[in-house]
């Protein structure tokens, strides 16, 4: 039986390579993926894998050097009887703007049938809005 840390762990080893085909495919076809926070433009609501991969994850993209973005998993917790599991993540990049971007967040995923049903994004907007900004 696959576990709900089993499917964030399979997930999060896939975002870490760069295997968006694993990743997506733990993902449910109507997958609610929530940045949370204000002030930036990726704040909002990205539905399904396409919205995820196809607008949250191509915008973040674009304020990044080619090749230099890098994430590590740094902690994971998961309550099988409910399917939520609490990921504590590191992203390192390198900004277009000459910024060095480092930050940690937590991803509260929903996990039944094998897939990640919702999930919801905390991080620390000021250092997504130094990334994206014209000039560091």
């Amino acid at each position: 039986m696959t576990t709900a840390r089993d499917v964030a762990e399979r997930f999060w080893a896939a975002m870490t390579t760069g295997d968006g085909e694993t990743a997506g495919s733990l993902l449910a076809p109507d997958l609610e993926w929530t940045v949370m926070g204000s002030g930036t433009e990726v704040v909002g609501t990205y539905v399904g894998p396409n919205g995820l991969f196809g607008d949250l994850v191509s915008k973040l993209a674009g304020y990044f050097e080619a090749g230099s973005f890098k994430q590590e998993l740094k902690s994971i917790w998961a309550d099988e009887e409910s399917g939520v599991v609490v990921s504590e993540f590191h992203d390192a990049a390198r900004s277009v703007n000459g910024h060095d971007f480092s930050v940690d967040a937590v991803a509260v995923f929903h996990v039944t049938d094998g897939v990640i049903r919702k999930a919801r994004e905390y991080v620390d907007h000021r250092q997504v809005e130094l990334a994206a900004a014209p000039n560091a």
